[in-house]
């Protein structure tokens, strides 16, 4: 499977590439990973079986044979510009070096290669194409500027963004976790971008954007009218784990939004985060946010007391972890089993592993455990 990178590095070929088109092309994922090949190195046999360009590669599309040559059934690719395989054209660029660069459409943008976009296009590549995640090429060439190490680097990102803008692709399209290239813009605070994307976005994007980046500022009635009125998406998620705005507005310790847009229309089965995610409930307990616990444990949610997060941990060890008496007692009352056990690195734990004996309340707790059948 094709593979691509961010900033930091590229992905070059390895192994079999097979069938070719002497032109332009696309990819999808997002890790970034690489292997360097000398160009001598990556003549293959074209007739393997089961590799790309054996017999069982697909035939070319309309928009592919739009290609200078296209041979998916032999030919080494040690010459082309162009690989096209069962999973699309792949854009191919040499570098001084001899090494030769796979790009697909998600990479070529991350990595902010015009000439790579160039060639996609020319080959037929539709460059509104989502990676796995639903996000194009320009909010990845939007997300990847922040990373950029100085002002050059960040201006070939500018230009990929004019590119793909003169190209007329969806401006507004949206990610699976509910972004636009407008919103990241915003979001990452990258002003000469947020001013360039300006013209095409849509109130909901604005007020998307706004209520997220400040929620910290804002009072209710503002939020209420950035919800009702403005149709600010209350559950597009943004930074490294895609927190949405009422998790946000829970580690802010905004308890009046937090609930408020719990109940106008927060998504309360997503499970943002690492490692399977964490729900709103769990980031609530974590938070030691008792009011927003019981509205979420004694609303018609469907949260339990036992419920665990993508690790396996209960909420009543996150409580206990932290020497939150009042947490811990509420949950037990909820029904939380003070004889709980999880999977930690392997070794299973109890909760009342999890007391800390040195914290005045930490001692209170252990009593209250052991008093509900802790062991």
């Amino acid at each position: 499977m094709k593979q691509l990178l961010g900033i930091s590095g590229v992905l070059l070929i390895t192994g079999m590439l097979l069938g070719a088109c002497g032109g332009r092309a696309d990819v999808p994922g997002n890790k970034a990973q690489a292997d360097e090949v000398p160009v001598q190195e990556t003549k293959i046999n074209a007739a393997s079986s089961g590799t790309k360009g054996s017999a069982e590669t697909k035939e070319p599309s309309a928009a592919q044979e739009k290609c200078a040559s296209f041979y998916p059934h032999g030919g080494g690719a040690s010459d082309a510009d162009i690989v096209v395989d069962d999973e699309g054209p792949t854009a191919i660029l040499a570098a001084e070096d001899g090494t030769r660069t796979e790009y697909g459409i998600s990479g070529a943008a991350m990595n902010a290669s015009v000439e790579a976009l160039k060639k996609l296009k020319a080959c037929g590549v539709d460059l509104n194409t989502p990676d796995a995640q639903g996000e194009t090429a320009l909010m990845l060439a939007v997300e990847n500027k922040t990373f950029a190490s100085d002002s050059q680097q960040a201006a070939k990102y500018d230009q990929a963004v004019d590119y793909l803008l003169e190209q007329k692709v969806n401006v507004n399209a949206k990610s699976k976790a509910g972004q636009t290239a407008y919103t990241v813009a915003y979001v990452n605070q990258d002003q000469q971008t947020v001013e360039k994307l300006e013209p095409y976005a849509t109130s909901d994007e604005r007020a998307t954007a706004k209520l997220y980046t400040e929620l910290g500022n804002l009072t209710l009635k503002e939020v209420k009218r950035l919800v009702e009125q403005d149709h600010a998406d209350v559950n597009a998620g943004f930074g490294q784990h895609e927190f949405p705005s009422f998790f946000a507005a829970v580690e802010l310790g905004r308890t009046d939004i937090a609930a408020y847009l719990i109940g106008h229309g927060a998504d309360l089965s997503l499970r943002p985060g690492d490692e399977g995610g964490i729900s709103i409930l769990h980031y609530a307990v974590s938070f030691g946010n008792l009011p927003l616990t019981k509205l979420l444990l004694e609303g018609n949610y469907g949260f339990d007391a036992n419920e665990t997060d993508g690790l396996g941990i209960p909420l009543l060890s996150r409580a206990v972890s932290q020497s939150n008496y009042e947490m811990v007692n509420y949950l037990i009352e909820q029904g939380a089993k003070a004889n709980a056990t999880y999977w930690d690195y392997g070794e299973e734990v109890t909760i009342l592993q999890d007391v800390d004996e040195d914290d005045p309340d930490g001692l209170k707790i252990k009593r209250l455990l052991i008093e509900h059948g802790a062991k």
